[in-house]
């Protein structure tokens, strides 16, 4: 099995590759620390059978980075790991189709138990997620993910560079630059 970590913390990084050890001893295990790394990583290495991904990176905010990866490749199962716990965060990522969403407060034994069952075709949610499920998320929220998810990939780079904080002269040529690599 092929597996790709999504994280720019190296402790962390650690403790997910030993989760993933815990659940297939002879995994091959790459590592991103951001989500252009990511995506440069499947591009090479297409057959990744999950990827498990932070939502607080460097260079991308909010559910951006998932919208990124589930676009440009759809059919890799992907698995959030992070820190937030707001139901509605939680709930807008498994609207975008990951298959699964683990708090990093889990303990290891916990990430690859869950991990497992992804693996086996369940969507995994903290357990108090499950107690406290919200109704499905509606309104101006569920709408804007909607929008973003329709984006192309290159228009969700540019919406990055835009809430970062870049001029239009910048994001012109960040984007030259990567067409030219």
């Amino acid at each position: 099995m092929r597996f790709l970590i999504v994280e720019d913390h190296p402790l962390f990084r650690e403790a997910l590759e030993g989760a993933l050890q815990m659940v297939e001893p002879a995994a091959e295990i790459f590592q991103a620390v951001s989500i252009d790394g990511a995506l440069e990583q499947v591009a090479a290495t297409p057959e990744f059978d999950l990827i498990l991904l932070d939502l607080s990176m460097p260079g991308t905010t909010g559910l951006s980075g998932v919208i990124r990866i589930r676009k440009t490749f759809p059919r890799i199962p992907v698995v959030i790991v992070s820190a937030h716990q707001d139901p509605q965060i939680i709930s807008a990522a498994l609207s975008l189709g990951v298959a699964g969403y683990i708090l990093k407060s889990s303990s290891k034994q916990d990430l690859a138990q869950s991990i497992g069952e992804v693996l086996r075709g369940a969507v995994c949610v903290p357990t108090a997620y499950r107690a406290t499920r919200p109704q499905r998320a509606g309104g101006p929220a569920q709408d804007l993910i909607k929008r973003l998810h329709d984006l192309t990939p290159q228009q969700l780079r540019v919406l990055e560079m835009l809430k970062r904080g870049l001029q239009n002269k910048q994001i012109a040529y960040e984007l030259k630059i990567s067409e030219t690599t």
